[in-house]
């Protein structure tokens, strides 16, 4: 049905690091083959092993949540001091002023905890399957597709 390469990839624990390995044994084929100049071989290998750190670094990321406890005292006290503030602004200015300045103020603080929670979590907002595509059709176009002579 699909590609028997896929198929096994999408088996593995850790498709990143089988597919850098799978990138390294494709340029150091392509260099034995002499498809591939030794210096742009080693940059390419160089290129490869800052992917390795950058995955690995998103791999860690992507591995260690935000302690839930953390995330839960963040929002009661930002409910607590929303709730304590209409409080506070009641005698220094008119109702309908503490209304607006109370919603501006709400809507401030529970859109930057909002974009905490996203970043806590950033693989759940980034479109990672159409970036592999992308990154893969590059990959294709550079690898199969010979350059015409001359170049």
């Amino acid at each position: 049905s699909c590609n028997p390469q896929a198929e096994w990839m999408a088996a593995q624990r850790s498709r990143p690091l089988q597919l850098l390995g799978a990138l390294r044994r494709a340029l150091h084929a392509q260099w034995r083959e002499g498809n591939l100049p030794t210096h742009v071989h080693r940059k390419l290998e160089e290129n490869v092993s800052e992917l390795n750190l950058v995955a690995s670094s998103c791999e860690r990321l992507f591995s260690s949540p935000v302690p839930p406890t953390m995330s839960r005292h963040v929002v009661r006290c930002m409910v607590l001091w929303l709730f304590g503030l209409p409080l506070v602004l009641a005698g220094t200015m008119a109702p309908s002023a503490v209304g607006f300045w109370v919603f501006v103020t709400s809507y401030v603080f529970i859109g930057i905890e909002e974009v905490g929670v996203q970043v806590e979590q950033p693989f759940e907002i980034v479109p990672m399957t159409q970036l592999c595509r992308l990154i893969m059709a590059n990959l294709e176009e550079a690898f199969l597709q010979r350059p015409p002579p001359g170049m």
